[in-house]
Formats: C-alpha cells, sequence, structure tokens
C-alpha cells in the first residue's frame, strides 16, 4: 500500500506514547506501562520506544504508555456522535486505564487528518498541552506533533502519513 493510500484510508490522528529520553533509545528510569483500550479493539500496532519523536523538557512525575499507537476514532455505538470520549472509564471511546485519568478526562471533536480539538472535561489531575495548562471546558486547537500530558500520561498526536513512514 502507497503512502496516500494510507493517509486516504485513515483521515484522522493518531496518539502515540511518547517518553522523555526516546531519542536515546531508553524510556525514563520510571516508566511503566499503561493499559490503553478501545471499545473497537487492540492499538493498531506497536512500536519500540525509539520509534517516536523525542519531547523537549522534562517532568519526572509523568508516567509512559510504551509501545503504544491509537487511532483518534468514535466508537461505534457510543452517544454523542459529535465527540471522542476520552478517559479511564470502560464506556469512553478512547480508553487509558492509569489512576491519573480521570473517568471522563476530556473530549476530542472536529477531528481532521492533521488537526482536532480537546476539551478538559474538569478533570481531577488536569491536561496540558504543548507544556501548557489548558482551562475545563476550552477548546484548545491541536495540530499533529502536539504534546498532550492527561493527568500523568504523556501523548504525542501525529498523522498518518507518519504513522505510515514509521511501519
Amino acid at each position: 500500500m502507497r503512502q496516500e493510500e494510507f493517509a486516504a484510508g485513515h483521515p484522522y490522528l493518531f496518539l502515540v506514547s511518547a517518553a522523555e529520553g526516546e531519542h536515546e533509545g531508553t524510556p525514563p528510569a520510571d516508566a511503566r506501562r499503561v493499559d490503553f483500550r478501545t471499545a473497537a479493539g487492540t492499538p493498531m500496532r506497536r512500536l519500540s520506544a525509539t520509534s517516536t519523536p523525542p519531547l523537549n523538557g522534562s517532568d519526572d512525575d509523568i508516567v509512559t504508555p510504551l509501545e503504544t499507537v491509537l487511532a483518534l476514532i468514535k466508537n461505534r455505538g457510543n452517544p454523542f456522535p459529535d465527540r471522542i470520549s476520552f478517559g479511564r472509564a470502560p464506556n469512553c471511546d478512547i480508553v487509558i486505564r492509569d489512576p491519573s485519568i480521570s473517568k471522563l478526562h476530556g473530549h476530542f471533536r472536529d477531528v481532521t487528518p492533521v488537526s482536532a480539538t480537546f476539551t478538559d472535561a474538569k478533570s481531577a489531575n488536569g491536561t496540558l498541552v504543548n507544556g501548557k495548562v489548558i482551562h475545563p471546558g476550552v477548546a484548545v486547537a491541536l495540530k499533529s506533533r502536539d504534546t498532550l500530558v492527561v493527568g500523568r500520561v504523556r501523548l504525542r498526536l501525529v498523522t498518518a502519513v507518519e504513522i505510515y513512514r514509521w511501519l
């Protein structure tokens, strides 16, 4: 399959685990696995810790969900078709089983192949976008390569073209 075909067949962003120290080939010493699930199934592909682009800056209390790639898509049958729910509860569209993530941490909307918006749903531990705190209820524009820290979990948004190049 060519890159253009792959991108056309996957018209949305992906959430990729992102760790400090990835460019050095090793995750941080305190990294631990976080269980990622969606009701639709398992992650699309597992990547090595060196596969995702490095982040700038650091934060010792942020954990790393190792080797995970998830499509930013809505699960069939879930309510509220205008948003993709994100949180710890099993009925969310995207589930991250980590205690620092709220049951309903937030929502993605307006997802395109290169952008989306995220709104924190008054989560207990908050959300950072590119190192800046976002306020609950305020939609924040996201684009490919942006870093999202939800609770204590660090993620990177990437396009289908970037995923294809890693494959």
